[in-house]
């Protein structure tokens, strides 16, 4: 099973390991839908450069990691269900997000006085 990505810069073998929750989460479903079967979690990895070049690069199957995965998941799960949602603000993303005003209200900031704006 392969996830492909693109990267402004090669990736390394610590990188893929530390980017596979999702690649678990797909493998796991494979296991359970093809019992048997033998899965490889590798990520192709696009470099976006004047020369592109592509990485095959293997993640370890770690079940630690995936039960990790999924109770993250499932609390997340279980917050938007409750409809609990926490504002993340990020210099980034902030002067383009439409959810400002409502992420000021809960740090109890008019729209006037954001740190964002």
């Amino acid at each position: 099973m392969q996830d492909f990505k693109t990267s402004r810069s090669a990736w390394n073998e610590y990188q893929a390991e530390d980017q596979s929750e999702q690649l678990l989460l797909y493998g796991d479903l494979v296991r359970r839908l093809v019992p048997g079967k033998k899965v490889r979690l590798q990520f192709a990895v696009i470099t976006k450069a004047k020369s592109p070049k592509v990485q095959l690069l293997e993640a370890s199957f770690d079940e630690s990691k995936l039960d990790r995965t999924k109770r993250v998941f499932e609390s997340v799960w279980s917050a938007i269900s409750a409809g609990h949602f926490y504002p993340a603000p990020n210099l980034m993303q902030c002067s383009g997000c439409g959810y400002r005003s409502q992420c000021d209200a809960w740090r109890g900031n008019s729209n006037q006085g954001s740190v964002y704006a």
